[in-house]
C-alpha cells in the first residue's frame, strides 16, 4: 500500500467534518480497512450540536477537575444524574468522585463492562442464559463459552462503530478547545460516533438476548451502560450525541 503524508497538525484550518481527502489520507496512514464507510446510514452532529455539546463537555470537565459531580450535565444528556448501582457498587465509582469515572472508564478495556460488571451483576441476581451452550453442569465451561459469544457480538458492535468513525471524520472535544493537542494522534481516530458507547451497546444487547432477564433487569443495565457510555465526555473524549449514537450502534448490531 502507498502511504501519503498526513499533517496531524492545526496549522491550517481544519474542516468540519473532514473532507474526504484529509479522511482518505489518514485511513491509508493508520492502515484502517478500505470498506469503512457510511453505508449504515448514520448521521453526524450538525455543526450547532457539536459547537453546543463541545462547550457543555468543557464547563462540565472543569467541575470534574475540581471533584464537584456535574449534575446539570448528566440531567440534561441522561434526564438524571443518579448514579446507576450496577457502576457504583461494581467500579468503585462514587458522586462524590466524578475524577474517578473519567478515569477509570478512559483506562478500561472494551470488553470490561461485561466481565466486571455485567457478570457480576448475572451471578449476583442468580440470571441464567436463554440457552446452554454444552458441558451443562460445569459453571466455568459454561461461563466461558457464553463470554466467548458476548465477546464476539461486542466486537462486531466495534466493527460497525469505527466504519462510521472513519467515514465521518470529526475531531474530539478537547482537540477543538485546545489547539496545542495533534488532531487524532492521540488518539488516533475520529470522534463519532464514541467506540465506548458501541460496546457499551453491544453489553447490553448481548444481556438482552443471551440472558433470561425480567424487564427490570433489562432495564438496569440498560441505564447502567448508557451511564458509563456519557462518563467518556467526562476526559473530554466525546460529546453526549456521539456517545449515545456509539451505543445505539452497537444496541443494533
Amino acid at each position: 500500500m502507498a502511504f501519503r503524508s498526513f499533517n496531524l497538525g492545526h496549522r491550517d484550518p481544519l474542516t468540519w467534518p473532514m473532507d474526504q481527502t484529509e479522511l482518505n489520507n489518514l485511513g491509508e496512514t493508520l492502515l484502517v480497512s478500505p470498506r469503512v464507510g457510511n453505508d449504515h446510514g448514520y448521521s453526524p452532529p450538525s455543526e450547532s450540536v457539536y459547537l453546543e455539546q463541545v462547550a457543555d463537555v468543557k464547563a462540565m470537565r472543569l467541575l470534574v477537575e475540581n471533584s464537584v459531580w456535574p449534575s446539570a450535565f448528566m440531567i440534561k444528556y441522561l434526564s438524571t444524574d443518579d448514579l446507576s448501582p450496577l457502576l457504583e457498587k461494581y467500579l468503585v465509582l462514587s458522586k462524590s468522585n466524578p475524577k474517578k469515572c473519567a478515569d477509570t472508564v478512559r483506562m478500561d478495556h472494551p470488553f470490561d463492562i461485561w466481565d466486571m460488571v455485567v457478570e457480576k451483576y448475572i451471578a449476583d441476581e442468580g440470571i441464567a442464559p436463554v440457552v446452554a451452550y454444552g458441558h451443562s453442569g460445569d459453571p466455568f465451561v459454561e461461563k466461558a463459552l457464553l463470554r466467548g459469544r458476548v465477546h464476539t457480538q461486542i466486537a462486531n458492535s466495534l466493527n460497525k462503530v469505527f466504519d462510521v468513525k472513519y467515514a465521518l471524520g470529526i475531531r474530539r472535544p478537547i482537540e477543538f478547545y485546545d489547539p496545542s493537542l495533534q488532531r487524532f494522534a492521540t488518539p488516533n481516530h475520529p470522534e463519532s460516533p464514541a467506540g465506548h458507547g458501541g460496546f457499551c451497546g453491544g453489553c447490553a444487547q448481548a444481556f438482552e438476548a443471551e440472558m433470561s432477564a425480567t424487564q427490570g433487569q433489562i432495564d438496569a443495565v440498560t441505564f447502567a451502560t448508557k451511564q458509563f457510555a456519557m462518563f467518556r465526555s467526562f476526559s473530554a473524549m466525546h460529546i453526549p450525541y456521539s456517545n449515545l449514537l456509539g451505543w445505539t450502534i452497537g444496541y443494533e448490531e
